[in-house]
């Protein structure tokens, strides 16, 4: 709530069980790794970082290390 937020395109299969790696980096999307396109690293250790519908319900959560 409130921190940086990335959309998936429409076009991104999520599926059970499997994974995605969203990188703040530029970098040229593949269907397992996606680019943000930022200069800076936004993450920091001890933030969570959630994967929510776009309707607001929690899928998914990761704490950076």
């Amino acid at each position: 709530a409130g921190g940086p937020a990335y959309t998936f395109r429409s076009d991104v299969p999520l599926f059970p069980g499997g994974s995605i790696r969203l990188h703040t980096g530029a970098g040229s999307d593949t269907s397992i790794d996606l680019y943000w396109g930022l200069t800076e690293a936004i993450w920091q250790s001890g933030v969570e970082a959630l994967l929510v519908t776009s309707e607001g319900d929690r899928i998914a959560s990761y704490v950076m290390p």
